[in-house]
């Protein structure tokens, strides 16, 4: 059975590689390929040592640079297994896959891969579960912080500040929550901008301020950026 991960060997060589041809490459043709190998071949011993560091991003990095440099089906199994470390299914089972259709694995070997290729299907399809209840649970608190938005806008308008300013922070929590981002971090700058209206009506000039640089953050070209930063000076000087 091949090893976990396939250890560069004497099997890759310019003339191992070289197809039939009716025309005989030129000496710069061949300086090229020799090259080109010479490339792939630091290249992967780069990745090895990534590897065996556990760094598995820079590690497969390596890898595709070295199997674009000379296509290998041994960089093809190395490749998926970096993939498969670091719980990549489709990557892993495209790279096993190629593996398979370039190599030359003994049956052994052939049995090992394609349970390796099903266990991933099984990771990609318990991952696909898992995004779909997180796009529901999202699109479940996205709807709830629209809700609180829009009663602390009532209340707002109706002049019961202390009350609007809560709900507007409680839609911007739920939505922080929706877009994986710190509590209370939400990326909303309507939010933002009405939650520095309503702490300005409550006299909080700090957070007033602090709720207007969120809002030009998140939208820098807005119109009114002037007007925004000018009433921030003044508020900074109160």
């Amino acid at each position: 059975m091949r090893a976990s991960f396939i250890v560069l060997s004497a099997a890759l060589t310019l003339g191992g590689a070289v197809t039939v041809s009716l025309v005989a490459p030129s000496a710069a043709d061949a300086q090229s390929r020799e090259q080109r190998l010479e490339r792939a071949r630091t290249l992967y011993t780069q990745g090895i040592v990534h590897y065996e560091a556990n760094e598995l991003s820079q590690a497969v990095q390596k890898l595709l640079a070295a199997q674009r440099a000379w296509r290998s089906p041994d960089f093809a199994f190395n490749i998926a297994r970096c993939f498969e470390r670091m719980g990549d299914a489709r990557r892993g089972i495209h790279w096993f896959r190629v593996y398979l259709r370039h190599g030359r694995p003994d049956d052994a070997t052939r049995t090992d891969v394609n349970r390796r290729i099903a266990e991933l299907e099984a990771l990609r399809e318990r991952q696909s579960a898992q995004n779909n209840q997180r796009r529901a649970n999202s699109e479940e608190l996205t709807a709830e912080s629209q809700r609180l938005y829009e009663q602390g806008a009532a209340f707002y308008r109706r002049r019961q500040y202390q009350t609007a300013y809560e709900l507007f922070q409680n839609s911007c929590n739920v939505l922080s929550v929706a877009q994986s981002n710190d509590y209370g971090a939400c990326e909303n700058a309507d939010l933002s901008y009405n939650l520095a209206q309503t702490a300005e009506h409550l006299e909080l000039w700090r957070d007033a301020r602090l709720h207007y640089r969120q809002y030009l953050r998140i939208r820098p070209n807005s119109p009114e950026r002037r007007r925004v930063e000018q009433r921030m000076e003044e508020l900074r000087r109160r």
